[in-house]
């Protein structure tokens, strides 16, 4: 996860770490619905292809 870019590694942390809504992680971070849901669709594809190249 380190790996990861900030904007996607804060949005992964909050939404399903601390379990914030999608609503939430976007007012927390101060920018779009849209925008949180990109930055977690983006950081789980590149987690995946991390696992699948380990």
């Amino acid at each position: 996860m380190a790996a990861l870019p900030e904007k996607h590694r804060a949005a992964i942390h909050l939404h399903y770490g601390e379990g914030y809504s999608v609503e939430e992680t976007a007012r927390i971070l101060g920018v779009t619905v849209s925008a949180v849901k990109m930055r977690l669709k983006r950081g789980r594809e590149a987690l995946r292809r991390e696992w699948e190249d380990m």
